[in-house]
């Protein structure tokens, strides 16, 4: 599941700076407040009626903010719709925000809408062409299409832009392995341990099973 966690702790203790520094609280502030903390406590229902409450009260927060904490506590509720329709509004407001292209892609994948995946992502690329991330989603996207060329192609263009990352090099490693070409994909795969990719045993498993030695395997990658 994606994590929105961090990203929520991180933005509450950072506008609790603000607001400690300015002395600037608005009677609205509270109610997002409780939100966050209904969040952590896992109480998601209560976090998102607070935040709805929060949306017509007088806050520091920006709307956008406050869509994109909703989208985070549908995500945790696995309801991807919701979740999606929340960044969207979010990204109204701020059309250039790169991580939130890239997590409305993930979410659209989980909502089995690729192609509203495959736009969200190259949005992301538009926004920052010279990051990492989204060429590597948008790989692993056309990884679990079978979309071989395509997948090796951004992934490649990723781990130009970044080789420490972990999870494109497993990714890149099973496109290599099911192209036939096992050398690259075999320093794909040390590359993939050296930098801990998450899912490591998996990756060696699908490599194995491409290149021919190990179990047939019939499901396919997860996208990132």
């Amino acid at each position: 599941m994606i994590k929105a966690t961090k990203f929520i702790t991180g933005t509450l203790a950072a506008c609790s700076l603000f607001f400690l520094v300015t002395g600037c609280s608005k009677p609205g502030d509270r109610i997002v407040n409780e939100g966050m903390t209904s969040f952590r406590e896992g109480d998601y229902d209560q976090a998102i009626e607070y935040l709805n409450t929060a949306l017509e009260s007088e806050t520091n927060y920006s709307d956008a903010m406050i869509y994109t904490l909703l989208a985070n506590t549908y995500v945790q509720k696995q309801d991807w719709n919701k979740a999606i329709e929340y960044h969207k509004k979010a990204l109204e407001i701020h059309p250039k925000e790169y991580s939130s292209w890239i997590l409305l892609g993930a979410l659209s994948h989980h909502a089995e809408n690729d192609t509203e995946a495959e736009s969200a992502y190259k949005k992301a690329i538009e926004c920052e062409p010279k990051r990492p991330e989204a060429y590597g989603s948008l790989g692993a996207l056309y990884l679990t299409q079978n979309k071989l060329d395509e997948a090796i192609a951004y992934l490649e263009k990723s781990r130009e832009l970044n080789p420490r990352l972990g999870v494109v090099q497993g990714d890149l490693a099973v496109a290599y392995a099911i192209k036939g070409k096992e050398k690259e994909a075999m320093e794909a795969l040390e590359l993939a341990e050296k930098y801990k990719a998450e899912g490591l045993e998996a990756f060696k498993a699908r490599v194995a099973s491409a290149l021919g030695k190990g179990p047939s395997m019939t499901s396919t990658p997860e996208a990132q």
